[in-house]
């Protein structure tokens, strides 16, 4: 708005700020040079909690204005929203939903005709990284944990697998507890714990049953019986598998992408089992499906897919706010999923993820000329980005250092799914003030997190 000292002088002279209710109206007066009277351009912001102009305030910059209005109670909204104590929503633990699962990008059924009988939710993505973390060492607060853990798993996937005399793979490692009820720490020196750590992650497997779905954050695990292998394409290098995880004496359980045969849509990933001592590589039982490829619909209901607000950006948005409430990393670098490519996509820092926006982004015919409606505040994380996809070798050796020290976590998307969600923040960079787009070299942005 503000091109000239003339205009920003003018502007601080001819902005009212106005309530009605919980509709927050702005009126700017912009002087035409054609016309002998200002035009007046409105924005309206309808907030979906009690606002007050007691204490408001506007702060002038070289290019934007920004209006201070206090918020009556957001604190309690926010915390309702961005503390779930639930990720999933119910519905997806129907199990009358998964009668029928189709690819989003054609349509084609990848059930097979089995019947579903059970649906659980898997625990969060980090699980058994924590209870690692929290029961690997004797100390007496442990013994509350593990009481604590038995009086719940009732809601949790791994008592129900463990319980299954159908799982084909074990829940968890066995764990040697001593008489206090806590775990015994292994023996192990510093250099041999990450070996050791990583070992019981591989082993702490929720293997999948049949007539059974385990529903996550991001995707859905089924037995692949309950799949039709007719409407899939398993790609499997055997010798480029071999030579990655084949280095044990063991069988290392790894995953390896799938399509749909139809349209070649990216659906998931198929369990393999790669034995490195014989060098033969096996399809396993375990099928993930990424909710953002799929459609689940209830019955009588097939034009309205549950899985909808599940897109690549609230993937990501999971993916960050996991690492950083588990790892307390707040960088991170984007890697291709899929294929042989390794060049990073993005890079991404989080600056705050206790951030709301109201913009007119995605509001349907709610603009015209002289009046702007924005939406209601959205909960988002604010983010500094790059597009590393044309990148120069200053900036890819930069995020070669964050990797190669530990600095930053890498998350694998599909490409498709990285170039949508580029778009989303290059046009939401695009709504802020210019002097508000760059810090540290990297574009200013925001990503929503979507409530369930």
């Amino acid at each position: 708005l503000l091109s000239s000292p003339a205009m920003l002088a003018h502007l601080q002279r001819h902005v009212r700020v106005a309530l009605d209710g919980r509709k927050l109206i702005i009126q700017v007066l912009i002087p035409d040079n054609k016309e002998s009277s200002p035009i007046a351009k409105t924005i309206e912001y309808v907030s979906d909690c009690d606002i007050s102009l007691d204490g408001a305030s506007c702060r002038w910059a070289v290019d934007h204005v920004a209006i201070r209005v206090p918020v009556v109670d957001l604190g309690a909204k926010l915390n309702g929203t961005l503390e779930k104590d639930s990720y999933i929503h119910s519905v997806e633990l129907e199990p009358s939903v998964y009668q029928v699962v189709l690819c989003r990008g054609c349509n084609t059924n990848l059930r097979a005709s089995t019947t579903i009988t059970r649906v659980f939710s898997l625990p969060s993505q980090f699980w058994a990284e924590l209870s690692d973390l929290w029961a690997c060492h004797g100390c007496a607060g442990h013994g509350h944990y593990h009481q604590h853990q038995d009086e719940h798993t009732h809601e949790h996937a791994h008592e129900h697998v463990a319980s299954s005399s159908s799982a084909s793979e074990p829940v968890h490692a066995p764990m040697e507890v001593d008489n206090g009820g806590a775990a015994a720490a292994p023996d192990l020196s510093q250099q041999e714990h990450r070996h050791h750590h990583e070992t019981n992650l591989r082993n702490q497997i929720i293997s999948a049953q049949p007539l059974k779905i385990f529903v996550s954050e991001t995707y859905i695990q089924m037995h692949a019986s309950d799949l039709n292998s007719a409407t899939v394409r398993l790609d499997v290098d055997k010798d480029a598998a071999i030579a990655e995880y084949g280095y044990g004496a063991g069988v290392e359980a790894v995953k390896n992408p799938f399509q749909c045969a139809a349209c070649s849509t990216h659906l998931g990933l198929w369990s393999l089992d790669i034995d490195g001592s014989s060098g033969s590589v096996q399809t396993g039982c375990s099928v993930e499906l990424f909710k953002h490829r799929i459609i689940l619909c209830r019955p009588g209901d097939v034009l309205t897919n549950i899985l909808s607000s599940y897109t690549p950006e609230r993937v990501l948005v999971t993916e960050i706010m996991n690492r950083a409430n588990v790892h307390s990393c707040y960088k991170f670098v984007i890697q291709p999923k899929f294929g042989s490519n390794v060049h990073p996509l993005m890079q991404v820092v989080l600056v705050n993820w206790n951030m709301t926006v109201a913009s007119s982004e995605n509001v349907d015919s709610m603009e015209t000329h002289d009046k702007c409606v924005v939406g209601t505040l959205r909960p988002v994380l604010k983010v500094r980005y790059s597009d590393l996809r044309d990148a120069d070798s200053a900036r890819l050796a930069v995020v070669g250092d964050w990797c190669e020290e530990q600095r930053a976590e890498i998350i694998k998307m599909a490409e498709a799914d990285c170039n949508e969600i580029l778009s989303l923040l290059r046009t939401r960079h695009q709504l802020l003030p210019p002097s508000c787009r760059v810090i540290n070299r990297l574009l200013v942005s925001y990503l929503h997190i979507t409530d369930i």
